[in-house]
């Protein structure tokens, strides 16, 4: 089998690897052994930052890492920091990335490529340090333009104006790309005829056209597909790439040596274990991590620590569940629940991990602060109030989940929010009644003012206590009916689907039986 692919690949083709590199033939197949390692060298270049940039310096200076996801053209590290840490040392995890990789590959670029003899392995050596300099370079440039890039977070922590991170990843640029070119070169030329600036400027084409077709063209052809807001950074990092690029075509080969090496002949072996090494590193990007980071599955290294459980949350499932005891006490039942819309994989296994593990202190907080809100309660009250805290059911129209995050707690109904009618009152409003009974049970919706409601709202009483008035409102409505039970079953409740019509306020007024 392997006889008849070496013989197929050596008739008259693009990759005829009996030819030399100087030979059209011979420079398409380079080419195309190019592309494969430059894909390969950026999955390398992404590793090095995430891991061994971000990871490591979070885990040595006190992080905790828990998840990483790595592909050819983008990756993260999940990972938290504690409060503890200084602004300078969070700056530093946010830096790491694009330090550890000008480090790496400065060290790559002027200390290994000269002493690589294997043509090959110089080649992916290229390869690797266009992704570790000039790319992270061009990152710290790019990146305090991108909205989550590394230097925009970089400055923020620092409060430190942009200005010289940028020029930096400027002149970093220029320099590695002259740099980079002038090594290939000197590379290339044990290998292939470079005695003119012809040939010196088509080899050095060769090098960089998988940056300028994978990394440049590509992204500048996405980006017109963009909305307006997203469009400025593939632009101007392949317009950045592309001008660096264009200079050093321009200039190196005319200042670079003559030399004519001996014409070399890519070998079958060679490129078949590229090929090889090619699609098992696709496969594996493809199986292990996904594709993109919308679909990633990436790698959860253990369950994330309780701090970052509210980091994994697009909204909150929010029930508010009373019942009046006829001694006058009130219990509150505040369920909420953190809830995600179309997360990836990875996403969704690092959720699940905290179904029965809660922040227990981040819901007793929220919980504190929607009761000062519901009640109008003095928030010297409200820090006094204790909670007691269990699992159960928190619902919406249409959802059931059985891991809702229970806060329970008591109040005197005689602290509640109450509103009387003023002497001589005769029209009714919904602001003020004009029932008088034993107990008045009034609140607001907590996040009613931030323009969200509560998904389900319960009031329920004691045997004997009798109920004069129920009744709930909004602005646009003033009597929105209970959906959910009714008087004779001492409960009432409301099922909202949406903030237009959802009450804004609740009311229920009761009697106790024996008066």
């Amino acid at each position: 089998m392997a006889e008849d692919i070496r013989q197929a690949m050596s008739r008259p083709s693009i990759l005829r690897m009996t030819e030399p590199l100087s030979t059209r033939e011979g420079k398409l197949t380079l080419l195309a052994l190019l592309m494969m390692l430059y894909v390969m060298a950026l999955l390398a270049s992404i590793s090095v930052h995430e891991l061994l940039g971000h990871g490591l310096f979070a885990a040595l200076l006190g992080g905790d890492v828990y998840a990483f996801y790595l592909s050819p053209g983008s990756g993260f590290v999940s990972f938290w920091l504690p409060p503890a840490m200084t602004a300078a040392q969070v700056a530093l995890v946010y830096m790491a990335g694009i330090l550890v990789q000008l480090l790496i590959g400065t060290i790559v670029l002027f200390l290994v490529i000269p002493r690589i003899k294997n043509f090959m392995l110089g080649l992916f050596a290229l390869m690797f340090c266009i992704g570790m300099t000039v790319h992270s370079s061009l990152y710290l440039f790019m990146g305090y333009i991108y909205d989550y890039g590394d230097t925009r977070y970089a400055a923020s922590i620092l409060r430190v104006q942009p200005d010289a991170f940028m020029v930096a990843g400027m002149i970093i640029t220029g320099f590695f790309i002259i740099a980079l070119s002038v090594v290939a070169l000197r590379f290339l030329g044990r290998f292939m005829d470079l005695e003119n600036d012809r040939n010196r400027t088509g080899a050095l084409a060769i090098i960089w056209l998988p940056a300028l077709l994978l990394s440049g063209a590509i992204s500048f052809i996405l980006s017109l597909m963009l909305p307006h807001s997203e469009m400025a950074y593939p632009l101007i990092n392949s317009a950045i790439l592309m001008l660096f690029v264009a200079t050093a075509l321009f200039l190196v080969p005319i200042f670079t040596e003559p030399v004519k090496g001996i014409e070399h002949r890519i070998s079958f072996r060679s490129v078949l274990s590229v090929v090889i090494c090619f699609m098992v590193i696709l496969a594996g990007w493809a199986g292990i991590f996904g594709m993109s980071q919308e679909s990633a599955r990436g790698v959860l290294l253990h369950d994330p620590p309780l701090q970052v459980e509210n980091f994994y949350s697009d909204y909150s499932l929010g029930n508010a569940n009373l019942h009046a005891y006829s001694n006058g006490t009130l219990k509150i039942d505040i369920v909420l629940r953190n809830m995600m819309d179309s997360p990836s994989p990875l996403d969704e296994k690092i959720y699940r991990t905290f179904d029965r593990r809660p922040d227990w202190d981040r819901y007793i907080a929220r919980s504190r602060g929607m009761l000062v809100t519901m009640f109008g309660l003095e928030r010297s009250v409200g820090e006094n109030l204790t909670f007691s805290t269990a699992l159960g059911t928190a619902r919406a129209p249409g959802i059931e989940d059985e891991f809702g995050r229970i806060c329970t707690t008591y109040i005197s109904l005689a602290g509640t929010r109450q509103i009387h009618m003023t002497p001589g009152e005769l029209i009714p409003h919904p602001e003020i009644s004009l029932v008088s009974g034993d107990y008045k049970v009034g609140f607001i919706d907590p996040w009613n003012n931030q323009g969200g409601y509560l998904d389900g709202v319960t009031v329920s009483w004691d045997p004997g206590m009798v109920p004069l008035e129920i009744i709930a409102w909004n602005r646009a409505n003033p009597s929105i009916p209970y959906s959910l039970g009714s008087p004779e079953e001492n409960r009432v409740g409301w099922s909202n689907v949406n903030i237009e019509e959802s009450p804004a306020n609740y009311r229920v007024v009761l009697n106790r039986s024996d008066d």
